[in-house]
């Protein structure tokens, strides 16, 4: 089956008329608690519940109960974005339903359901236990970390930046990373087509997140905030600077050659993720491993490969991303980086969500 590419379908989610949904009434008025049983049963007008997007309706006091318990396991999962795509991309239809392992899901169209409902696990992704960690990863982790300008001078980066872009005919795709660390970044990615222009983006901070798409703002679910957070993690240093950051565990996991380029492979938990960095003889990232959405939205091994090293201020970071995904180039994927710069003056605006 193909598909567009995923800024394709983002774009004709976001602009389509679901996604100015309000306090809409969820699954066509059925009971979501009897729903994950395998019961359709509609619910009562005078038993409902408000959360997140969507008014929830039970057949009885006992199901609305059940659900305020445990909302968020038995609310529609992704806070109603489409299941398929995941929680980072369009809302989904809350009459356009599935349930799965006992959750319930919904999704932006009915491709969307069907391609889910033949294998939902390559959709889903859980966090990861976070493992004992071994000496030996540490002394690995500790390497690249001096290779990459060092504890004291990780722990003082103040903010980093870098964009990439895709020219294609008359179609442009930029991308731009904004982080001040410890806790607040911004990813943004503008669309121009011809004489049209679209802009979205995904900011996350300590104390709040939320998606920008054109100038809709729109506060972020938890599993999107999860999800763009584990998405951050796919640029080594940043990786390097979170897990000096707070809690991390590093395991030492064996050799491997990349492009003929031995390297010591070493398994980094944060957030709930692993990300596995190739870490070459002289301590450089070189490669980084890990289970991320690829082109087609599903869930596989994305391999990322790093060269054209420089140091901005002391920090050596990568300027070209070559990518691969369950084995095969991932082009879409590629990034050449531009606009670098480390601990450069950012604008706070551009972390708080317009009024």
């Amino acid at each position: 089956m193909q598909h567009r590419p995923h800024h394709l379908v983002l774009i004709a989610v976001l602009l389509s008329p679901m996604v100015l949904p309000g306090q809409e009434l969820a699954l066509t008025g059925l009971d979501p608690i009897d729903l994950a049983r395998g019961e359709e049963r509609a619910g009562a007008a005078d038993l409902e519940l408000p959360l997140g997007r969507f008014r929830y309706r039970f057949a009885t006091a006992d199901n609305l109960a059940t659900f305020r318990a445990e909302p968020e396991r038995h609310a529609i999962q992704f806070g109603g974005a489409c299941a398929r795509m995941g929680p980072l991309s369009g809302a989904g239809d809350p009459a356009r339903w599935l349930v799965h392992d006992g959750r319930i899901y919904v999704f932006a169209s009915d491709q969307c359901r069907d391609g889910f409902r033949n294998q939902p696990a390559r959709f889903l992704d859980a966090d990861v236990p976070r493992p004992p960690g071994d000496p030996a990863g540490a002394a690995l982790l500790a390497r690249a970390v001096a290779a990459h300008g060092g504890g004291d001078r990780l722990r003082a980066w103040r903010t980093y930046a870098h964009e990439h872009r895709r020219v294609e005919g008359d179609t442009t795709q930029v991308w731009r990373l904004r982080i001040a660390f410890p806790e607040r970044w911004r990813t943004e990615h503008d669309y121009l087509q011809a004489k049209q222009q679209w802009h979205f983006a995904n900011v996350v901070t300590a104390d709040a997140a939320f998606s920008v798409a054109q100038d809709k703002t729109e506060p972020m679910h938890q599993s999107a905030r999860r999800e763009a957070t584990h998405q951050l993690l796919r640029d080594p240093v940043v990786a390097l600077r979170r897990a000096l950051d707070g809690p991390h565990a590093a395991t030492a996991v064996g050799k491997t050659k990349v492009g003929g380029t031995a390297v010591d492979r070493c398994e980094l938990w944060l957030d709930g993720a692993v990300v596995t960095l190739g870490v070459g003889a002289d301590g450089r990232v070189l490669t980084l491993s890990c289970r991320a959405r690829g082109p087609q939205l599903w869930f596989g091994a994305l391999d990322l490969a790093f060269d054209d090293f420089e140091s901005h201020d002391g920090i050596l970071v990568p300027h070209r991303v070559r990518a691969t995904f369950d084995g095969k180039p991932a082009p879409t994927l590629d990034e050449a980086r531009q606009e670098v710069a480390v601990d450069a003056p950012v604008d706070d605006d551009q972390f708080r969500a317009a009024k």
